[in-house]
């Protein structure tokens, strides 16, 4: 028994130093290789529109002649929002009380104070790129369409002309005009949309556009 311990005693010994100096064994875990980030690809560089500058131009013409040219300067973006100019004033317009009396006696007719009338002219404007087709929604490069509202309200001249057609003498008249279109310009292109004439004073109104484009 003594014996047998001695032999599994030098056994150990000797087989203990090989198994400390083998190296331990390594794990090598194989990693999956890296997915390649997909690179976004570059649009193209536009330059961009900061704002669109809309000159909008109400002028009167008697026949050939022309009698008045009132401009109007708005800044727009070319987002379809809306940019909007009023202009303009109150008038004052007497009113007449009549009393019981007769129809020739002139106190009969008494002042009862004022009401007010507004005059002057508005303007709404929208502005977005222009759409090549109706198929496609790919802008048109450098035109823009335009949607102009105008109306405008003022006093009747008191020319002769004017005075023939009222129907009730010294008596204050107004004239409206009011119109909205739609059109497509390119950079400092102008055009007259819009041309009608008055059934009472003979004159023609005339409105006309021009866009500028401001980088």
């Amino acid at each position: 028994m003594k014996r047998f311990a001695t032999l599994l005693t030098l056994a150990l010994c000797t087989v203990a130093p090989r198994l400390a100096a083998q190296p331990a064994a390594t794990v090598i875990q194989e990693l999956p290789p890296q997915t390649a980030k997909a690179v976004p690809e570059r649009l193209p560089v536009v330059a961009s529109i900061s704002a669109l500058m809309v000159e909008v131009t109400v002028a009167r013409y008697q026949g050939d002649k022309q009698i008045s040219s009132l401009p109007y300067m708005l800044s727009v973006t070319p987002d379809e929002s809306v940019t909007s100019l009023r202009v303009g004033g109150d008038m004052a317009i007497p009113s007449i009380v009549v009393k019981a009396g007769d129809a020739g006696d002139a106190k009969a007719a008494q002042s009862g104070g004022y009401s007010y009338r507004s005059i002057g002219t508005s303007l709404d404007v929208r502005a977005s790129p222009a759409i090549t087709s109706a198929s496609t929604t790919a802008p048109t490069e450098g035109r823009y369409r335009l949607s102009i509202s105008v109306e405008e309200t003022s006093v009747y001249p008191t020319n002769e002309a004017a005075k023939n057609n009222m129907f009730v003498s010294n008596a204050p008249a107004f004239r409206s005009f009011r119109a909205t279109n739609r059109v497509v310009l390119r950079n400092n292109q102008s055009l007259t949309y819009t041309a009608a004439t008055d059934r009472i004073t003979g004159e023609t109104t005339r409105i006309s556009v021009k866009l500028t484009v401001i980088n």
